[in-house]
């Protein structure tokens, strides 16, 4: 029990496990829509984008999920050097991009000759 909490609280503290990654270590992320809470232009966004930036790797790639059709952290990703793509965005009546059905649009973000998947 003691062992789950504690990768809870790993989860949860986002920032601190991005921190602890070496650097160019990570092929993959996917995360959710919690960068859709952060405020534009908040040192909160550019400072994950940062993050990403560091620990992922030649031909790494994260998805991220948004509530938005364009999600405005995308800009954050292109300038620090990213491609940002979108895999999927939901028009009014179409059927869901996953299960959950709460997401607009599913992101693919990598570097410029990464994402020839």
């Amino acid at each position: 029990m003691a062992l789950c909490l504690n990768n809870s609280r790993e989860f949860v503290a986002f920032t601190h496990v991005l921190q602890g990654l070496a650097s160019l270590s990570l092929t993959r992320a996917v995360i959710m829509d919690h960068l859709d809470w952060l405020s534009p232009g908040s040192k909160d966004i550019d400072d994950r984008v940062d993050q990403f930036y560091q620990v992922l790797s030649p031909g790494g790639f994260v998805r991220l999920r948004s509530r938005a059709t364009k999600p405005w952290h995308c800009d954050v990703f292109e300038r620090q050097g990213f491609t940002v793509t979108a895999l999927g965005v939901r028009k009014e009546l179409e059927v869901p991009l996953n299960c959950v059905n709460m997401y607009v649009c599913i992101i693919l973000v990598g570097g410029e000759d990464d994402l020839a998947l």
